[in-house]
């Protein structure tokens, strides 16, 4: 009868191992699944934080470009809008000194270079470029 006894308690003690095995698998399958539910709500926290703030900046973006000034600004440039009071000024173009120079001394290098080309050469560098 003794060993009997033994031999119930061995089998419940293995029973409750067993059940203590599967709680503590199930205590961690369900504390991975918290740990990933936790990361993909950070996740979606920082893109909702980034979409807002792209957002505020498209919503300035509109208000610049729907605004009066923006609209006179782009009437003046493109169809040389003048408003009552204003007067226009034409500054006229003058490069750099020095420049128009260095330009004129490599147009003549290069006219040089090809005047003292033979003609099938200049045939050559006229078929290569």
């Amino acid at each position: 009868m003794r060993q009997n006894i033994s031999q119930i308690t061995r089998i419940i003690l293995i029973i409750e191992l067993v059940i203590a095995a599967y709680m503590v698998i199930v205590l961690l399958k369900s504390l991975v699944e918290s740990y990933q539910i936790e990361k993909y709500i950070l996740d979606f926290e920082q893109r909702n934080t980034e979409i807002a703030a792209e957002n505020k900046k498209l919503e300035s973006e509109l208000a610049y470009f729907t605004s009066p000034e923006y609209q006179d600004k782009i009437a003046k440039q493109n169809f040389g809008l003048v408003n009552p009071g204003e007067a226009v000024l034409i500054l006229p173009y003058s490069p750099k000194p020095g420049t128009i120079d260095l330009q004129e001394n490599q147009l003549a290098k290069r006219l040089l270079f090809y005047e003292n080309l033979s003609t099938p050469q200049k045939w050559w560098h006229l078929l290569k470029n």
